[in-house]
């Protein structure tokens, strides 16, 4: 199985290991500003982060990335 993204909406966080592990083998990542998922996530570089508090925002980044992950 392959995947393209990782989506992590956490409502805490530490450090996600999950996270280190997807960018070490270069996913891009849509996460919530939890913990240290900020740390994690270069938004524009390497993924995007979205208040977890707010699901339209969180979703519209997530379909964001999708495009941007499967160009159609």
């Amino acid at each position: 199985m392959q995947s393209d993204l990782l989506f992590m909406p956490s409502l805490s966080e530490g450090l996600p290991v999950v996270g280190l592990q997807a960018l070490g083998v270069g996913l891009a990542i849509v996460a919530s500003r939890a913990g240290g998922n900020v740390d994690l996530v270069d938004p524009g570089s390497n993924g995007s982060l979205a208040d977890s508090d707010d699901r339209k925002h969180f979703l519209a980044r997530y379909a964001a990335s999708c495009r941007i992950a499967r160009p159609s």
